[in-house]
């Protein structure tokens, strides 16, 4: 009697994980990776952009100070 029934619960969970494996399998091939990566790709290179620009134009502001503050001092 718990021979037959261990045997059932055996298979039962080897079949419940091949499912759980083909089900996060499925998810990723054909959800995640195709529909989250390249949103989440253009998000970052995007965000990147606007910190160098923003970057190059404290850059450029500085350079403008350092300029007039050195002017003010030879005056």
């Amino acid at each position: 009697m718990w021979l037959i029934q261990d045997i059932a619960w055996y298979w039962f969970g080897r079949s419940l994980a091949a499912a759980n494996l083909a089900y996060f399998s499925i998810n990723l091939l054909f959800f995640l990776i195709p529909r989250f990566l390249p949103r989440a790709f253009e998000k970052y290179f995007r965000e990147m952009g606007e910190n160098e620009s923003k970057m190059a134009e404290d850059k450029r502001f500085a350079a403008a100070n350092k300029t007039k503050s050195a002017d003010k001092k030879a005056a």
